[in-house]
């Protein structure tokens, strides 16, 4: 017969008012019996997380033979990858899902979602991953795109100038373009 090993134990220490002493051990005791029957919201995350991982390491191996692919859609699955690997350098625009197929938009939400608390970098559940983003990368010519204007810091100051008003009959239609430096 085979034993499970004892799980560690710790010895937990609280003051409880008087006053809710009794609910206090009630929640004790509901929280051992849902724990013991894994029904904690903490372990039906975990679970989710669990199952996530899953569903999002199966997304990343399927967007990856489609970035490498010749689809219609490999190029904006491979700049949603560079954006991952590397969102300073290779900015990602949202709406650009909306272009995705349904299968190909839920595969980026799943990697997405297994992104969220990585415990590597995207590139890095593939042997040889950097490697093979670059390639993905330079296939679709994302590092010959010009570098993204830098984001305003709050709080800097800048100087701008008026360069055009075009035709702004009223002052809630005026549209002013500004270079900003």
């Amino acid at each position: 017969m085979n034993i499970p090993p004892r799980p560690k134990i710790r010895r937990i220490t609280s003051d409880v008012p008087e006053h809710l002493l009794e609910a206090f051990q009630h929640t004790v005791t509901e929280f051992f019996a849902n724990a013991h029957g894994g029904q904690t919201s903490a372990q039906r995350a975990a679970e989710i997380r669990a199952g996530d991982r899953d569903r999002g390491l199966d997304s990343l191996l399927q967007l990856v033979d489609v970035a490498e692919g010749g689809t219609e859609q490999a190029e904006t699955v491979a700049e949603f990858l560079a954006g991952l690997y590397n969102g300073t350098d290779y900015r990602f625009d949202l709406t650009a899902l909306r272009a995705l197929d349904d299968d190909l938009f839920e595969h980026c939400l799943a990697v997405l979602r297994l992104d969220h608390r990585p415990a590597v970098e995207v590139h890095g559940y593939f042997p040889g991953g950097q490697q093979r983003w670059q390639q993905i990368i330079t296939r679709w010519n994302l590092d010959k795109r010009p570098a993204p204007e830098p984001v305003p810091v709050h709080g800097e100051r800048y100087q701008a100038r008026y360069v055009t008003n075009q035709e702004a009959p009223g002052y809630r239609d005026i549209t002013l373009t500004v270079p900003a430096a």
